[in-house]
C-alpha cells in the first residue's frame, strides 16, 4: 500500500499564488497610480484615520455647507485642481428632490446654475470619479437699515454743533463749504465695505466714512459683504446735492393799516424773518420820500427790534413805529423791515416797503374833516337812493293783488327785493368806513368833540337801518313775490312798516344833512 494518500496534500502552491497575486497587483498600482495605491494601502491600514478616497478628478475642496441668498439664483462652481489626472468634459450636480444639473468644463471650471431655493438642502456634486456632498442654506442678503449724515458747516456760520440728518432717501443738500460724514449700518456683522468717494471703516455692522469736503453735487455708492460672504442686492446710490446759501427772507405787515397817522400814534407791524441757518439780527427802515416842494431833504433812520444767533433760524416780533419818539418830523415815509445772516458778502434783505403818511395834529384834524364831509356824502347817496325805492314801494302796495300777481309786476317785484339788499349792502359799508375815521379822529386832540358826536349819533342810526329796517323791507318784498292769488299779499299787510322805515329813513336823512353842514 502506498503512505501517499494517508499524508495531507500540501497546497502551498495555493496560497502562494493568493499571496503573489495582490502582492504584484498593488506593485503595479504602485508603479502606475502611486497616489492611488498609497491612499488605498493608508486607507487600508489605518482605517481610524480620516483619509479622503483617493480620485483621478481633483477639484478644489467645497465648503462644509454654501451660503447662498434666499430666494434668488445662484451658483455653484467647481474648479479642477492643477495636479489632476482626470479632466472630464462634464459634471453633475443635483439638490435633494430636484432635477439634476450639468455644466461644461471650460477652463478646468464647471460653473452650475442652481434655482432659488428658500429652504435647507443637500448638494450632490458628481464630476467624473468625485462623490462630494455639501449643504445648502439661503440666508436674506444683509440690507441697509439705517444711514445718518453729520454735517460740519462752514466757520463763517459759527455753528458750534454739527447737524445730523437722516438720509435714508438717498439724497441730501448740504451747503457749499461744508463737510459731511456718513454712519450706515447693515442688518449683519460686515467683512468688508467701500465708498467710491474713498475709504470707509467697518465697526461690526456699521460703515464709517470720513468727512468729506462739498463743493460740487456728487453720488457716492455704498456697497457691503457680510461675514457670510453675502452683499447687498445692489449698491446703494447717495446722491449728495451742493446748494448756495441762501438769502433770508422778511415780511413786515402793519398791523392796522391807515393812510394816515398822527405824529403821536403808535403803530404796530408784525415783523418776521427765516434763514435755513441762522439770523444774525432783524429790524425797521423808515426814509422819507423826496419832493421838491414838500420834503427837499427827507430823512433815513432805522432801529434794531430783535437779536438772533448763528443757529436762530426764524424770527419773529411785534415792532412799534412813532414819530414823536423815534425823532422823525411829519413827513411822506417809507417804512420796511430788514435781516441779515451770516454769510459776509451778502449784506441786508429788505421787505416790501409800507408807505406811511404822519401828519401833525393840526393838518391831521384838516384832513379828517374832509374825510368825514366825504363820508356824510355817501351817506346821503345812500339815503337818496333807498327814498327811491321807498317810493316804488309805495306805488306797488296801492295795487290790489290781482295786478301785483302780472308778469310784469313781478317782475318789477324782483328788482325791488335786489335793489334793496343791495343798497343795504352798501350802507353797511358805509357804517363800516364812518366807524373808522370816527375812531380814528379820536385819536386825535384837535378835532370838535360836539362835531364828533354829531356824526357818531348820525353813524348809530344809520347802523340801525342798515341792521334791521333794510333787511325786513326785503325780506317781505321777497314773500310777494311768492305770493298766490288765493290769500293776501305779505307787501299789502306790511305798508305800516314800511311807512315806519320811510319816517325813520327821513329822520336819518335830517341827521346825516347835519353832519354834512
Amino acid at each position: 500500500r502506498s503512505f501517499a494518500d494517508a499524508i495531507p496534500k500540501p497546497r502551498n502552491r495555493q496560497w502562494a499564488t493568493a499571496a503573489v497575486v495582490p502582492m504584484l497587483l498593488l506593485l503595479i498600482a504602485v508603479v502606475v497610480v502611486p497616489d492611488a495605491a498609497w491612499n488605498a494601502v493608508g486607507r487600508w491600514l489605518t482605517p481610524w484615520r480620516e483619509i479622503d478616497r483617493y480620485t483621478f478628478a481633483q477639484i478644489e475642496s467645497l465648503p462644509a455647507d454654501i451660503i447662498v441668498p434666499h430666494g434668488e439664483e445662484f451658483q455653484v462652481v467647481a474648479k479642477l485642481r492643477e495636479n489632476t489626472a482626470w479632466v472630464p468634459n462634464s459634471g453633475e450636480i443635483r439638490l435633494d428632490g430636484q432635477p439634476s444639473v450639468t455644466a461644461t468644463q471650460l477652463d478646468q471650471r464647471f460653473e452650475f446654475s442652481l434655482p432659488p431655493q428658500t429652504s435647507v438642502s443637500a448638494l450632490n456634486v458628481r464630476i467624473g470619479d468625485v462623490r462630494e456632498s455639501v449643504a445648502v442654506r439661503p440666508v436674506t442678503r444683509p440690507e441697509l437699515t439705517a444711514i445718518t449724515a453729520s454735517v460740519t458747516l462752514p466757520s463763517y456760520l459759527e455753528y458750534t454743533k454739527r447737524l445730523t440728518q437722516d438720509v435714508r432717501g438717498g439724497a441730501i443738500s448740504v451747503v457749499k463749504g461744508a463737510s459731511v460724514a456718513f454712519d450706515a449700518e447693515v442688518s449683519r456683522n460686515l467683512s468688508e465695505a467701500t465708498v467710491s468717494a474713498g475709504n470707509a471703516d467697518i465697526a461690526g455692522c456699521t460703515i464709517r466714512t470720513p468727512g468729506l469736503d462739498v463743493v460740487d453735487s456728487s453720488v457716492f455708492q455704498f456697497e457691503w459683504i457680510d461675514t457670510l460672504g453675502l452683499s447687498s442686492r445692489k449698491p446703494f446710490p447717495l446722491n449728495i446735492r451742493a446748494v448756495d446759501d441762501t438769502a433770508p427772507q422778511v415780511s413786515c405787515i402793519q398791523d392796522e393799516p391807515l393812510p394816515v397817522i398822527l405824529s403821536t400814534d403808535v403803530i404796530t407791524f408784525s415783523v418776521s424773518a427765516g434763514d435755513d441757518y441762522g439770523l444774525r439780527s432783524m429790524g425797521l427802515e423808515w426814509s422819507g420820500v423826496e419832493h421838491p416842494l414838500y420834503n427837499p431833504d427827507p430823512e433815513t433812520a432805522e432801529k434794531v427790534v430783535q437779536a438772533g444767533g448763528p443757529e436762530e433760524r426764524f424770527l419773529s416780533t411785534q415792532a412799534t413805529f412813532c414819530a414823536e419818539s423815534d425823532r422823525v418830523r411829519p413827513q411822506f415815509l417809507r417804512m420796511r423791515a430788514w435781516t441779515e445772516d451770516y454769510l459776509p458778502e451778502r449784506g441786508r434783505v429788505y421787505s416790501p416797503a409800507v408807505m406811511l403818511h404822519v401828519l401833525t395834529p393840526e393838518d391831521h384834524a384838516v384832513w379828517m374833516s374832509h374825510q368825514l364831509r366825504r363820508w356824510a356824502s355817501r351817506a346821503d347817496d345812500v339815503y337818496e337812493q333807498e327814498m327811491r325805492l321807498h317810493d316804488a314801494n309805495c306805488k306797488m302796495r296801492r295795487m290790489d293783488a290781482d295786478r301785483l300777481l302780472t308778469h310784469d309786476n313781478q317782475r318789477r317785484l324782483q328788482q325791488q327785493v335786489s335793489s334793496e339788499r343791495t343798497n343795504a349792502q352798501r350802507l353797511s359799508a358805509v357804517t363800516g368806513q364812518g366807524d373808522k375815521l370816527i375812531r380814528q379822529a379820536m385819536r386825535n386832540p384837535e378835532m370838535l368833540v360836539g362835531h364828533l358826536e354829531t356824526f357818531a349819533q348820525a353813524l348809530k342810526q344809520l347802523r340801525g337801518i342798515a341792521e334791521n329796517k333794510m333787511p325786513s323791507v326785503a325780506d317781505l318784498l321777497a314773500e310777494a313775490t311768492q305770493a298766490k292769488r288765493s290769500k293776501p299779499l305779505p307787501v299789502n299787510t306790511s305798508s305800516s312798516n314800511e311807512a315806519k322805515s320811510s319816517s325813520m329813513a327821513g329822520n336819518d336823512r335830517s341827521t346825516a344833512g347835519a353832519a354834512s353842514k
